[in-house]
């Protein structure tokens, strides 16, 4: 699989489930760029960075979040996140 995922816009396998037994579980080897990013029911084994990041229910994040603008977490998070606010057009 690719070291890297570059996409204007980010949504990977949403579900508003919170993992009933049969719930898939996607796993991203690598990193997460984009900048609009939401995450839910995966596991993302590199750093997710963007403008709007969002983590939703049932993800696991084996790097750090870097955003710009903003970072929401659900309530229904699993764990705490390691996070930092970058500046706009680091790269």
């Amino acid at each position: 699989p690719p070291r890297s995922t570059l996409f204007p816009y980010t949504t990977l396998f949403r579900s508003a489930l919170s993992r009933p037994e049969g719930t898939r579980i996607l796993t991203v080897h690598g990193e997460i760029k984009g900048e609009e990013v939401y995450l839910s029911n995966c596991i993302v084994l590199g750093n997710v960075r963007g403008n709007n990041v969002s983590i939703g229910p049932n993800v696991e994040i084996k790097g750090i979040i870097e955003y710009s603008e903003t970072l929401e977490i659900s309530e229904k998070a699993e764990k705490e996140y390691e996070a930092s606010q970058i500046e706009a057009g680091d790269d």
